[in-house]
Formats: structure tokens, sequence, C-alpha cells
């Protein structure tokens, strides 16, 4: 291979892990959104709080816990949200989505996530 050869086979190399980089970047993006909204609950004063307070929760977690987290509060069972306090004069709020699959499926998504993630991240 010549110079010039060698210079474009790398040039294609990093703009492929560039493209990468950047599709996992947009998924961790994706992923601390769903996460922070996938359970909200309050009156509607904390409301804003709450959600603050979720986003900084998963703002700093790694792909794989990012991932974990996913997997494990939106692929769970769908359970009865807590009633709201009975002391509120406030309204109370609450929001959350969740996945409704059979166990099978939800294992095969842990099965993927793993092998998807690094081991430095599990």
């Amino acid at each position: 291979m010549t110079k010039i050869q060698n210079q474009s086979a790398l040039d294609e190399t990093l703009k492929k892990i560039g493209r990468n980089v950047l599709t996992f970047q947009r998924m961790e993006a994706m992923l601390k959104f769903l996460i922070s909204y996938s359970r909200l609950q309050g009156t509607a004063s904390e409301l804003q709080s709450n959600h603050e307070k979720a986003v900084d929760a998963v703002s700093m977690q790694t792909m794989g816990n990012l991932v974990k987290n996913f997997v494990t509060s939106v692929y769970s069972e769908l359970n009865r949200e807590p009633e709201s306090p009975l002391d509120n004069e406030q309204a109370w709020i609450s929001f959350s989505f969740k996945v409704e699959t059979d166990e099978a499926s939800t294992e095969n998504k842990r099965g993927q996530i793993n092998i998807m993630t690094p081991i430095s991240t599990r």
C-alpha cells in the first residue's frame, strides 16, 4: 500500500469510529431522557424539583448502568402506583410508563444488554 492509500484507509476508519461514538452518545442521551421521565410524581409544586432530581440521578451514569436502569425500571412488571398522600391539600400528580412483556422477553433483553455493554460498565 502506498502512503496515500494508508492515509485514505485511516481517514475512513476514523470517520466510522466517529459515527459510532456519535451514535452511542445519542443512545445515552435518549436513555437519560426516558429514564428521567419514566416515573414522576408529587404535588404540583414539587413536580419540577422531583424531575430535576431524576435528571441529576442519571446525569453521570455510564452507558451500562443506564441500560440496566432502563431495563429494570421500564421493562418491569406493571404494578400499581402508590396512592397520593391523604394529608395533601395540593393536587397530586403521578406519571409513569412501562413496556409490558413476558419474562422471557425481559430476560432476552438483559442478555442482549450484557453482550453489548463492556464488562467494566456492568
